[in-house]
């Protein structure tokens, strides 16, 4: 058997409130029974007067909470949209100052390491050594600061996408709780 559920639209809402306009009837039977004990059976009937409710409250009522629910889903659409857009920018900036600093960083390595062999061989002063170890340290910081944007520019964009960290769906086999006992 297949079912076919249809999406909830303004129209099929409209449908619901006008159904709604049309009275219920209710008929069953009533037993009852009271202080001298006597029971009473018999036929109930119960149906609300149409004339005094016409549903046209309920149906305008349903309708501007469609419309207002349309609205809300549009604007919240929008701010994730932009939200994913903003991270994948900011991502790719991060990226690219990653890919900028490594580049710097490369090259500073060889010098630093030519100033060592340099310095071994006594053809380089410790000023000099130090002054290239100094621009390699700084170069190292900046390259970790760029990886720590980048780090937090892919948690921006998982967050944004909805999805969790892998960091934090990993469970910490290290960590367990200790128990103690109490005389």
């Amino acid at each position: 058997m297949v079912v076919k559920v249809e999406p909830i639209t303004a129209p099929l809402i409209s449908r619901l409130a006008r159904a709604d306009r049309i009275p219920i009837p209710s008929v069953g039977p009533v037993y009852e029974k009271d202080e001298s004990n006597v029971s009473f059976y018999g036929l109930g009937l119960s149906s609300p007067i149409p004339i005094l409710n016409t549903g046209t409250p309920l149906l305008r009522q349903r309708e501007s909470e469609y419309h207002r629910d349309a609205v809300s889903l549009d604007q919240t659409k929008q701010k994730v949209i932009v939200q994913v857009k903003t991270a994948l920018i900011r991502c790719n900036e991060a990226r690219r100052l990653l890919d900028k600093t490594n580049a710097i960083t490369g090259p500073l390595q060889e010098q630093a390491a030519r100033m060592d062999r340099l310095y071994e061989a006594g053809q380089s002063d410790l000023v000099k050594l130090f002054q290239v170890r100094q621009r390699l340290i700084e170069a190292e910081n900046t390259r970790l600061d760029a990886v720590w944007q980048m780090i937090q520019a892919y948690a921006d964009l998982l967050s944004a996408l909805g999805a969790t960290p892998l960091v934090v769906a990993v469970p910490n086999p290290s960590y367990e709780p200790v128990m103690t006992e109490r005389s």
